[in-house]
């Protein structure tokens, strides 16, 4: 069978079990790039997984007072384990080894409530997402291919990791390390928080050439080159950004700052300063967010060396951010200054309250 007969069939088996009631299964993988954590956790399992993949998983459909001393299990440890029981029908599982393997509700007797199948792949090859063209939703900057990637000496890009077994997307993150030569430090990186999802930041120490190896669940996957290249490598920068014509009032809006060199090759790991109206915004980035205000005209202008490009956005003020920073990560590259520690836990612990629809 292959994997999109099994994912349809898997699906068929989700949607006969909601309809006929009872507790069910969820993850904790969020399909929505939109790192917004009030959006909730998913109410499904998105199988088959990637090889290496650490995630969340617990029990839906059933009343909070049910569930107390529920456990998650496995048919089978050495495919998918469990790693640690978090709470009542809630347990964070490791997809260790590739394979088909069942996931189970138990109560507090350790009678079965709910079985389901899924399966773990190892995959075939990893695609590199840049973060830039995501944020501002245009696909069509995204490189035609990632096997060579420009960054500048001393600069980091980042880029979304997505695992493929052929035509099959894989889902789960943790699966991924590198090995590098000394021109060039990769980080694997990782967010959380109901949006978890693989990333990759590289940082160029040294100009030329420099060789990656991408690796799942310890099995290199993808090989790529990483080009460090020095300032006059830099022909222009354009300004990237959202359409304001889809907008409401108050939206938040991002503009992108992106260099390219005489062959129209994109060049990560630039910072820019930014002006609005002639005057400078604090900090240095390649992203530029703003509040959406309707006929409020401001002239943004993006500044790199001896390179400035311009554009008129609708705003009553915003901010420099950057592409390194990836919402509620592990990493230290690009830290965010967002919410607080104490503030995310309380949004953690509110949206695990909210993980049962009722």
């Amino acid at each position: 069978m292959t994997h999109s007969l099994r994912i349809a069939s898997i699906a068929l088996v989700a949607s006969l079990a909601m309809a006929c009631g009872g507790p069910r299964l969820a993850d904790g993988i969020d399909l929505e790039l939109d790192l917004n954590p009030l959006d909730g956790p998913s109410d499904l399992l998105h199988s088959p997984y990637v090889a290496g993949a650490d995630f969340g998983v617990w029990s839906i459909h059933a009343d909070e007072d049910d569930e107390v001393g529920w456990t998650i299990g496995t048919s089978d440890p050495s495919v998918i384990r469990i790693r640690e029981q978090v709470g009542d029908g809630y347990a964070r599982v490791s997809a260790d080894a590739p394979g088909d393997v069942d996931l189970m509700i138990l109560d507090a007797e350790g009678q079965e409530l709910h079985r389901t199948g899924v399966e773990v792949v190892q995959p075939d090859r990893a695609e590199l997402v840049a973060h830039g063209p995501r944020i501002v939703r245009r696909p069509e900057l995204q490189p035609e291919s990632t096997d060579e990637l420009q960054v500048l000496v001393g600069g980091s890009g980042t880029f979304l990791v997505e695992w493929y077994e052929g035509d099959d997307r894989l889902f789960g993150h943790g699966a991924l390390s590198a090995s590098s030569g000394p021109g060039v430090a990769v980080e694997p990186r990782l967010t959380h928080l109901f949006e978890d999802r693989e990333w990759v930041t590289f940082t160029a120490l040294e100009a030329g050439r420099h060789e990656v190896e991408l690796m799942a669940n310890g099995e290199v996957t993808r090989t790529i080159t990483i080009v460090g290249v020095d300032e006059a490598a830099i022909d222009r920068v354009d300004l990237h950004g959202e359409d304001e014509g889809r907008a409401s009032e108050g939206d938040q809006l991002v503009v992108y700052a992106q260099a390219y060199d005489d062959a129209g090759a994109p060049i990560y790991g630039v910072e820019y300063e930014w002006d609005v109206d002639g005057v400078r915004e604090e900090g240095l980035g390649d992203l530029y967010r703003y509040a959406y205000a309707e006929g409020m005209d401001r002239e943004l202008c993006a500044r790199h060396g001896v390179h400035e490009t311009f554009a008129t956005i609708q705003s009553s003020g915003g901010f420099v951010d950057s592409t390194n920073r990836i919402g509620c990560s592990v990493g230290p590259v690009g830290a965010p200054g967002g919410l607080p520690i104490a503030a995310l836990a309380l949004i953690g612990v509110a949206l695990i309250r909210r993980r049962r629809p009722r």
